[in-house]
């Protein structure tokens, strides 16, 4: 796992988010607890490791250097995928009127943040990374703080979470700028390539690829089964609206005439843009 799979990761949550909001029933109390859980191994082992590479005795610069940059490159781009997570659930909440994962999952954020906080120390510090580490983090932070903002502004188009935004203004013009029409798809499909493609292919550390993989393994069995395909990929928002009510009884005639490339064959940068969810149920290290 990399960072640019995790940005993938937050922007398929994001644009996903809706199944799991309108969902029949809200998230299980297992999955809640697997999350939790997961959640706090990896928040203990990324402490740790802050507290290593403030404390450990520094022989080469270039090497400790690098070694954090990772460390809170790591930290940062993970916590664009729980701010996102973050106000999916929070809405989902919302829709059921009853605080179910609300105190969870805000309480995961917190330590985040607090994570983050320790991470800014070590950019503000200027001691334990080098200048050059120091600015390319700088720079990727100030990346994350947008995307973050993009996502949550997504999903608060139906519901007010635009407190899970790092800058509230910014998502708010973020709000319905992204809607589930044809177009958007399109131009969802190329923002997210975009979001991919600026993160740096930093693989995350083997020890912290566990507890993360099970917490990505809690968001995606969260999600109702009519969300995926056959081949256990994702569909959109506008398919599954489709199919509904295609059982309904109306015709979906029109709109497949309107819409085929999304309800049609999946182009190839789609299927190779899109992860399996089966796929990561199988390696949720990977």
């Amino acid at each position: 796992m990399n960072l640019q799979r995790l940005a993938d990761i937050a922007s398929l949550v994001t644009v996903h988010s809706g199944h799991l909001i309108d969902a029949r029933a809200p998230i299980s109390d297992r999955l809640l607890r697997d999350y939790f859980k997961a959640s706090q191994d990896v928040c203990r082992l990324w402490r740790e490791a802050l507290n290593e590479q403030t404390t450990r005795p520094v022989i080469d610069p270039i090497e400790h250097g690098w070694a954090t940059e990772k460390l809170v490159s790591e930290i940062f781009v993970a916590e664009v995928l729980i701010r996102v997570w973050t106000a999916t659930l929070v809405a989902a909440d919302s829709r059921f009127r009853q605080p179910h994962a609300a105190p969870v999952v805000r309480y995961v954020l917190n330590e985040m943040l607090e994570i983050r906080r320790q991470s800014l120390r070590l950019l503000v510090d200027g001691v334990v990374m080098p200048l050059g580490c120091s600015v390319r983090v700088d720079r990727l932070r100030r990346k994350c703080e947008r995307w973050s903002d993009l996502l949550v502004g997504r999903i608060s188009s139906a519901y007010d979470v635009l407190e899970f935004a790092v800058d509230q203004n910014r998502a708010a013009d973020y709000v319905g700028s992204m809607s589930d029409g044809a177009g958007s798809f399109t131009e969802w499909t190329l923002t997210t390539a975009g979001m991919r493609n600026g993160f740096p292919p930093i693989v995350v550390s083997l020890a912290r690829q566990v507890p993360l993989g099970a917490m990505i393994h809690a968001m995606f069995e969260a999600f109702p089964p009519e969300t995926f395909d056959e081949h256990g990929l994702m569909k959109s928002a506008l398919q599954r609206r489709v199919e509904s009510e295609r059982h309904q009884g109306d015709s979906s005639i029109e709109l497949q005439q309107v819409y085929p490339p999304i309800l049609g064959r999946e182009t190839d940068h789609q299927v190779a843009s899109t992860l399996s969810f089966r796929d990561i149920l199988k390696h949720p290290k990977v």
